[in-house]
C-alpha cells in the first residue's frame, strides 16, 4: 500500500537488491561525508528518565559535530516536500499479487478508502466510524460467516491524507469473494448501525461519550507517549495535547454529520468513492470463487473492470497517472 501512495517508500526487496550493491565500508563512509556537506534539518526528543541538563548536555555534542564538520541549518520550511497519492472522486486503483512465499495458504484483501486531507472535523468523525464498526464487522465476519483469522477495520494518516482501511484475511475464501463480503457488509452496517442511530438518540451519545473516555485515558505506555508527541514534532504541529481537543470536537458530531459523512467516504454506492484495492493470492490456496453467476459476482466485476490495475507501482502510478498531494512540514 505504502509504495502505491508514497512514491519515495521502498519495499523490503527493493531495499535487499539495493544493499547487495553497497559496499559496507567505502559507500557508507561517502555516504556520511555527503551527509555532512550538505545542509541539514535536525529533530531532536528526549523523554524518559532524562533531566534537563543531561538533554542539554547531549544536544551540545551533537551541535560541536555539526559545527567541527561546518554543516549548513537547513530551516524546517526548506525540507523536501512529501508527496501522497491522490485518489480521483470515483475512482478505484488495484494492485493484484501472487503471495511471496509459494506455501502461503491465506488470501489477502486490503480495502482502502481515501477520506481526503486532513482535518480535526473529518478525524473525529472517521475515528467515530471506525469505533462503531469494529466490533460488528468482527462479529459478523469473522465469527458468523467464518471468513478469516484476521479481520480488522482502522484509521489510517499518511502525511496530510486521511483514510480508513478494512482487511481480511482468509484460506477460505477466494479474494473475489472477500472483497464482495466487505462490500455486502459496508451496506449492512450503513441501514442496520448508523441510520438506527439517527433514531436512537442515546444510543448515538454513548458511542461518542465511549469514544472521548478512550481519547482522554492515559497511554498505556512510555513506547505509545513517545509516538504521539514524536508524530506532533515530526509533522510540526507540537500539539502535545490532540486527543484533548478531539475529544472536545466529538460534542460537535451529530448522527446526521456522521451518516452524511459514511455515505460519501465509504459507501459501496457512493459516486465520491476513493478506494485502493489490494489483493494478494496465497500460492499455497487452490480455492475458487463462489460468486459464479450471481448479482455479487457481476457487481464486482464491473468494479475491477473499471479499476485502475497496476502491476508495478514505482512505474504505473509515479509518471503521472494519477496526482499527488504535497506535504510540507510545519516551520
Amino acid at each position: 500500500r505504502l509504495e502505491c501512495l508514497q512514491p519515495n517508500t521502498w519495499s523490503r526487496d527493493d531495499l535487499m537488491n539495493a544493499l547487495d550493491e553497497v559496499n559496507e565500508t567505502a559507500d557508507l563512509r561517502q555516504f556520511v561525508v555527503d551527509l555532512l556537506a550538505n545542509s541539514m534539518f535536525l529533530d531532536g526528543y528526549a523523554h524518559g528518565n532524562l533531566c534537563e541538563p543531561d538533554t542539554k548536555r547531549l544536544r551540545g555534542i551533537i551541535e560541536k559535530v555539526l559545527v567541527k564538520h561546518r554543516v549548513k541549518i537547513l530551516p524546517r520550511a526548506r525540507c523536501p516536500p512529501i508527496k501522497v497519492l491522490s485518489i480521483p472522486n470515483g475512482r478505484t486503483v488495484l494492485i493484484n499479487r501472487d503471495s511471496v512465499d509459494l506455501q502461503e495458504r491465506n488470501n489477502c484483501v486490503e480495502a482502502y478508502y481515501e477520506i481526503g486531507e486532513s482535518s480535526l472535523q473529518n478525524k473525529v468523525v472517521i475515528d467515530l466510524i471506525e469505533h462503531i464498526m469494529e466490533e460488528p464487522l468482527y462479529d459478523e465476519l469473522r465469527t458468523n460467516q467464518q471468513l478469516g483469522y484476521h479481520v480488522s477495520c482502522s484509521v489510517r494518516q499518511n502525511e496530510n491524507i486521511l483514510a480508513f482501511v478494512v482487511k481480511v484475511v482468509s484460506a477460505s475464501c477466494h479474494v473475489k469473494d472477500i472483497f464482495a463480503r466487505i462490500n455486502e457488509f459496508l451496506r449492512m452496517f450503513f441501514s442496520e448501525s448508523l441510520l438506527i442511530l439517527k433514531k436512537n438518540k442515546e444510543k448515538f451519545k454513548e458511542h461518542v461519550k465511549c469514544l472521548a473516555e478512550l481519547k482522554l485515558a492515559d497511554c498505556m505506555n512510555m513506547e505509545e507517549e513517545t509516538d504521539l508527541h514524536w508524530s506532533e514534532i515530526f509533522y510540526g504541529d507540537n500539539v502535545f495535547h490532540r486527543h484533548t481537543i478531539e475529544a472536545i470536537a466529538l460534542k460537535h458530531v451529530t448522527a446526521t454529520k456522521l451518516i452524511e459523512a459514511y455515505e460519501n467516504w465509504l459507501h459501496p454506492d457512493s459516486k465520491a468513492l476513493k478506494r485502493l484495492l489490494i489483493f494478494i493470492h496465497g500460492q499455497g490456496n487452490d480455492t475458487k470463487s463462489e460468486l459464479k453467476d450471481t448479482d455479487a459476482e457481476k457487481a464486482v466485476e464491473k468494479i475491477l473492470e473499471n479499476a485502475f490495475n497496476i502491476k508495478e507501482p514505482k512505474e504505473d502510478l509515479h509518471r503521472g497517472a494519477f496526482p499527488y498531494s504535497t506535504f510540507i512540514k510545519k516551520a
